[in-house]
């Protein structure tokens, strides 16, 4: 199934990594969490309430400006989400040019509506970050 192709790639992506970030949306961004705390590995949650999420910690805020709501207007809150992910590349970027080593893992789902997968590695690859992207299902 999608599900464990996907599910058995993040185990092994996540192995590799000292901190795993990614966003609050269900399957593969709660997924990568979940394999994240069972291997004992940092991660943080950029949620789109505005905060970061880090186990145990207190979360911090990824942004000064307000979430809209749901009822405010699809178009709004397609654009809070797209600040969201612009907000993962520029702090995945700024960790970069620190000297960290940062790899950016992409699961495409082909019948997303959203494509903001798409739209996060467009920004991540423009950023210089290391983009590896699979597709569902292969």
């Amino acid at each position: 199934s999608a599900e464990r192709w996907a599910l058995d790639l993040l185990r092994t992506e996540v192995l590799r990594a000292a901190v795993v970030v990614t966003g609050d949306a269900r399957g593969p961004d709660s997924w990568s969490i979940t394999v994240a705390r069972t291997t004992g590995r940092r991660w943080a949650s950029y949620a789109l309430d505005g905060l970061v999420r880090r186990g145990h910690d207190v979360p911090v805020a990824w942004t000064t400006d307000a979430p809209p709501t749901r009822r405010d207007g699809r178009a709004l809150w397609a654009a809070w989400c797209l600040h969201r992910d612009r907000a993962i590349v520029r702090d995945a970027a700024r960790a970069h040019a620190a000297g960290r080593s940062v790899r950016v893992l992409a699961l495409v789902a082909p019948w997303s509506t959203t494509h903001g997968t798409e739209y996060t590695v467009a920004r991540a690859e423009a950023a210089g970050l290391g983009v590896v992207v699979r597709a569902f299902g292969g």
